[in-house]
């Protein structure tokens, strides 16, 4: 069930009468997505895109390609992510578990066709999949990208021309990992145990950017850190997640504002009260341990 709430955390409107098997039902979704051009929420399921508003009354649904033109037996990609570029296109992005997964796909939603496909799998080491938002403005003109998997390369997508320019590489050097590293594991398991468990080299997880930040989560060893990137002056800081003023695992960079959910036993990890107006104080204050999950923003000055 998505659930939407307003920016002071009150609720608003919830998809739990959209559960169902009726012409504007959805039984699962593989993801989900605000979409800006029709002000709803899209609901994406191994067969349709759904647009719903905020309320979740029904909008549209369209068709996706998820049929192979050699079989009509068997799924051969389901859709992760979607995200509105005009009233009649859209992008979607496959799954990790989908055939040729690292394809991102113009798709007219109002002639249910593909445009085009721009591959990315070039600059893929792994398909580690920690990247919870992949696609999200960076102005009026232009898409930021982030794959859905372990890679250094990160994008921007062109409204205008429907195409793909990379923008940036996290570079550690000689401790970039490379994808003849893991050459000699042969399963998907085996990759992400050697890297989440045996690799000493630096291992970016989830990545946000705009035109003055990049921000990620880096795992290193058995530890975690944030990589802050001002881009004008290319100073990088990297802040331990461990210690007295540790830093969360952010979801969401907007403009100068980092947003993380964070469990309310973890506040007092992640919050310094002292730099908190008391409106933000009452709110932790009248926060138990078992409430749902808080929305905090780090302000990047």
């Amino acid at each position: 069930v998505v659930s939407i709430f307003d920016e002071n955390g009150n609720f608003i409107s919830n998809s739990g009468n959209k559960m169902g098997g009726g012409p504007h039902d959805y039984y699962t979704f593989m993801g989900f997505s605000y979409n800006h051009i029709l002000n709803g929420i899209d609901i994406l399921t191994p067969y349709h895109l759904i647009n719903y508003d905020l309320n979740f009354n029904f909008i549209n649904k369209t068709n996706l390609p998820a049929w192979p033109k050699t079989s009509e037996k068997k799924l051969s990609q389901f859709f992760a992510s979607s995200y509105a570029v005009n009233e009649n296109e859209s992008i979607i992005l496959p799954a990790t578990a989908s055939e040729n997964p690292f394809r991102i796909i113009i798709y007219n939603t109002e002639e249910e066709r593909i445009v085009k496909e721009m591959d990315y799998s070039d600059d893929i080491v792994a398909g580690i999949n920690a990247q919870i938002t992949n696609l999200y403005p960076l102005n009026d003109s232009l898409i930021c990208f982030s794959p859905q998997a372990l890679s250094y390369v990160h994008y921007i997508i062109h409204k205008k021309t429907l195409s793909l320019e990379k923008t940036f590489k996290i570079d550690f050097g000689k401790q970039n990992i490379k994808p003849s590293d893991l050459n000699k594991y042969e399963t998907d398991k085996e990759k992400n145990d050697y890297l989440f468990l045996e690799s000493e080299a630096p291992l970016p997880l989830r990545t946000f950017f705009n035109n003055e930040y990049i921000v990620s989560t880096i795992k290193i060893k058995n530890e975690y850190y944030t990589y802050l990137n001002l881009r004008k002056t290319n100073t990088v800081y990297l802040f331990n997640n461990r210690g007295k003023h540790k830093t969360p695992v952010f979801d969401c960079l907007n403009n100068n504002i980092l947003y993380a959910a964070i469990q309310p036993y973890e506040l007092k990890d992640y919050v310094d009260l002292s730099l908190l107006d008391e409106k933000s104080k009452k709110i932790i204050e009248n926060t138990g341990d078992d409430d749902n999950p808080v929305i905090v923003k780090y302000y990047l000055k």
